[in-house]
């Protein structure tokens, strides 16, 4: 998995699907397979500051 610090863009390789790239922008789910565990981008960008997500947070409210 790779994560983006400067804009929002998770990155997902699995062997499963041959090492094709999976990618998630704000609104998807990610579905960590081998743990059981999905969480949203949102989640997973909650308490990173840059421009992409103070605007999320903007248009939240």
């Amino acid at each position: 998995m790779l994560i983006e610090q400067d804009i929002i863009s998770v990155q997902v390789l699995r062997r499963s699907k041959h090492w094709l790239s999976e990618y998630y922008f704000l609104g998807d789910q990610v579905t960590f397979e081998s743990i059981g565990l999905t969480l949203s981008v949102e989640d997973i960008y909650d308490r990173v500051d840059n421009r992409d997500m103070n605007g999320f947070r903007v248009e939240q409210v």
